[in-house]
């Protein structure tokens, strides 16, 4: 889960001034930088039109772009769509807040180019697949067919990624995808797993961080609760058929 935005602190900072020239920001925070903002759109005409067409679901642009762009760029311009976002949920450059799930949902297909392109970066790409699968799964109540293609196509890498390091977030991403696509035994398992290795989480770090965790607990407890109903519903095979157990969104969770 964790909302899911694992951010490049470093890449934030500038990609929020570069947001105000491509996404409509209105101030910026450090003018010292304006000059860094005005050379990496100078040498990027194309990026702006790129991140409008992926918008309407038209990623070549996109695609060219990171196949032709340096390391460094595909890794500030994760940051770049990551501060787009939070300023569209109003969020600020000293929040410590991140961008809501609904919110990066809108958003999802400026980072779909990713998935064929990595940034080069491991821990960024492992990142970014599980944003992306999150977001399309867990950012809406009404996955499209899209989406959920997106997602399956995402599952092995996050599996191969629990395989070395249980990241508790990451069950919980595998267990959405299983959840919206109907396995609802499997949903069980990962929600479950997530439930388990977060415990230990919360009792760890700072008092910000501990509540942070207690967040995704309660989070992920309401979704093994959803996911154990409709295994049994599944199983049991009611006459007539019982109404479909929605999977629980974090907004559901204060």
């Amino acid at each position: 889960m964790r909302s899911p935005l694992f951010i490049l602190l470093a890449a934030f900072v500038v990609s929020l001034l570069i947001a105000q020239q491509i996404g409509g920001l209105h101030r910026v925070r450090n003018p010292d930088t304006v000059d860094v903002v005005q050379d990496f759109l100078v040498r990027r005409p194309a990026l702006g039109a790129a991140i409008a067409a992926a918008d309407r679901n038209y990623q070549a642009p996109l695609l060219a772009w990171l196949n032709s762009a340096e390391g460094s760029d595909r890794l500030k311009l994760v940051g770049l769509l990551l501060a787009i976002a939070g300023v569209d949920d109003g969020l600020t450059l000293d929040s410590k807040q991140v961008p809501k799930d609904a919110t990066m949902y809108r958003h999802r297909l400026r980072f779909v180019a990713f998935t064929n392109i990595p940034t080069g970066v491991s821990a960024t790409d492992e990142m970014l697949d599980n944003l992306i699968a999150y977001i399309g799964v867990a950012g809406t109540r009404n996955p499209t067919p899209e989406d959920r293609a997106l997602a399956l196509k995402l599952l092995p890498r996050l599996e191969k990624k629990l395989a070395l390091d249980g990241d508790h977030g990451v069950y919980d991403t595998v267990g959405c995808i299983h959840f919206v696509l109907g396995d609802f035994a499997k949903a069980k398992a990962a929600f479950a797993e997530a439930v388990k290795r977060g415990e230990p989480d919360a009792t760890k770090g700072s008092a910000e961080e501990q509540a942070d965790t207690q967040r995704a607990l309660a989070l992920y407890r309401k979704r093994l609760e959803a996911a154990t109903t409709a295994d049994l519903q599944a199983i049991e095979q009611r006459t007539p058929p019982p109404p479909p157990v929605l999977l629980p969104l974090a907004a559901d969770v204060q």
